[in-house]
């Protein structure tokens, strides 16, 4: 990235918002590999009340979330959790970034305590019936969680889609498929894609498979979920 990039945002009139300004500078650094620098940046914006801090950890923790600086990541939401231990969005964050690092047990947790503290949020029960699904575990448990999920959210394609994965872990193919093709269909997301095109490929239905692969590639090609997907099974689209 172009020193004179950074230069350039030291002309922009701060005052209006000083924390985007720095966060664009934070990602500029970033990218010419001086994350400590980058930190910083975001670090010394001023504060003038208690929940200035925490929308600066959460640009923190967004910056190290784009690196794919995980344990990092979640250093600093459990940092904002420890002082903000109220705010539900907060912890369902943490235990996103949990989940990556393969913390299940530290996931579920503060999933179970974002319920609590928003029991109408239908993003932690959709959050833990999925990861629940496609560990493969505890498959009635995350039924309940998922319809719980779609009853306070009705129509949203990625609840649609979690329970559509969920039908595939259970044997129900034909269920699946219908779930997922609907969910698809209203958001064509490249996870979405992952999951309808190894339905339908273990129907038998590869044609189909690789044709809706092959069209989430073009539009995300770096998505992990769909790259899992194509290495386990082998498909080259």
């Amino acid at each position: 990235m172009r020193p004179q990039a950074i230069g350039w945002l030291d002309k922009v009139d701060a005052d209006h918002d000083l924390l985007l300004v720095q966060s664009q500078r934070a990602r500029l650094l970033a990218r010419q590999g001086k994350l400590e620098q980058a930190r910083a940046a975001i670090r010394s914006v001023p504060e003038s009340e208690p929940r200035d801090h925490l929308l600066k950890l959460r640009t923190e923790a967004q910056l190290l979330r784009d690196l794919e600086q995980w344990p990092l990541a979640y250093q600093v939401l459990e940092e904002a959790a420890t002082r903000f231990p109220q705010d539900a969005d907060l912890v369902y964050e943490q235990a996103m970034v949990a989940e990556r690092l393969q913390k299940f047990d530290v996931m579920e947790k503060l999933l179970r305590t974002a319920m609590k503290l928003e029991p109408d949020n239908a993003h932690p029960y959709n959050a833990l019936g999925y990861s629940l699904a496609q560990r493969n575990i505890r498959l009635k448990e995350a039924r309940q969680l998922l319809e719980r999920a779609a009853v306070l959210r009705p129509g949203d394609p990625f609840i649609t889609d979690s329970l559509g994965w969920l039908h595939f872990r259970e044997g129900r193919l034909p269920e699946a498929a219908s779930l997922l093709r609907q969910a698809h269909q209203q958001r064509p997301d490249a996870e979405i894609a992952a999951h309808l095109g190894e339905v339908l490929w273990t129907q038998g239905q590869s044609d189909e498979a690789r044709t809706i692969w092959k069209a989430a590639l073009q539009v995300s090609p770096d998505n992990e979920v769909l790259k899992e997907t194509l290495q386990r099974l082998r498909v080259q689209p």
